[in-house]
């Protein structure tokens, strides 16, 4: 066989190499897309159904993901008014994928990427946790918490505080 046939044979063959390559890729993408998709219209689906406590034992056990948050900000201390406010501004009001897909109750991130948590019991109790170190520190009103949560944003404080008037305990 010649030089130049080999050489042809060696090029069809890494020709279809990189096609497989390319096919596998993009098989794999579409996969992973689509199971993105699903999942946050499976979430979508269950929008207006509040996520309960998966420890729960019975019906009358079940807390939504607001009770949680009250909860436990009341026994960390926590205004729980301040606490929902912020996390329903953070979630979009819980329609969020943060929140749907990963359980984000807060908008806690780290470098602008949502932390993402096991349960909602989880997310919970990290952002009740973030929210007692800012309290450790002596912020404790929208205005001062604003300064670290989010500074960029000049009108975070007033829909906080907008919510904050919203909610009932």
């Amino acid at each position: 066989m010649s030089e130049k046939t080999k050489q042809k044979i060696t090029d069809w063959i890494t020709v279809l190499l990189v096609l497989v390559l390319a096919f596998t890729a993009g098989a794999a993408f579409m996969w992973q897309y689509t199971l993105h998709n699903y999942t946050i219209a499976a979430a979508s689906e269950d929008e207006f159904t509040p996520q309960v406590a998966e420890t729960a034992e019975t019906p009358e056990e079940f807390l939504t993901v607001e009770e949680m948050i009250t909860t436990e900000a009341e026994a960390a201390g926590i205004d729980e008014r301040l606490a929902l406010a912020i996390a329903r501004l953070e979630t979009g009001h819980f329609t969020s994928d943060a929140y749907l897909a990963g359980n984000n109750v807060g908008g806690l991130s780290d470098n602008e990427v949502p932390r993402t948590y096991l349960t909602v019991e989880d997310g919970v109790e990290a952002y009740i946790e973030c929210l007692k170190t800012y309290y450790a520190a002596g912020l404790t009103t929208p205005e001062l918490i604003g300064e670290r949560w989010c500074p960029a944003n000049e009108k975070w404080v007033d829909v906080v505080k907008d919510i904050m008037q919203e909610v009932t305990l």
